[in-house]
């Protein structure tokens, strides 16, 4: 069996090699939100492009609809600008 901390993306920082959206919601109660910002620093120190959004009143699954429309529309943006269609 691997250990958990093998695959976690936090060990493979090193091999990131695109640039990474992180998303998450803060008062979100099934993976804390400090673990966004570990791995948002991590990426940082690591001279990794990255950009960080927070979802402010917002859950895991980011059930009010404001936020839903704010996260489609930020990761159609983060695409654009990084990965576009032409």
């Amino acid at each position: 069996m691997i250990p958990d901390c093998a695959i976690s993306p936090i060990e493979h920082v090193d091999s990131v090699s695109v640039p990474v959206l992180l998303i998450h919601g803060r008062d979100d109660t099934v993976v804390p939100f400090e673990q966004s910002d570990v791995m948002l620093s991590a990426l940082k120190r690591a001279g990794k492009s990255v950009e960080m959004v927070t979802m402010k009143h917002e859950d895991h699954w980011l059930s009010r609809s404001e936020t839903r429309l704010q996260m489609l529309q930020t990761t159609v943006a983060f695409l654009k600008a990084n990965n576009p269609p032409n």
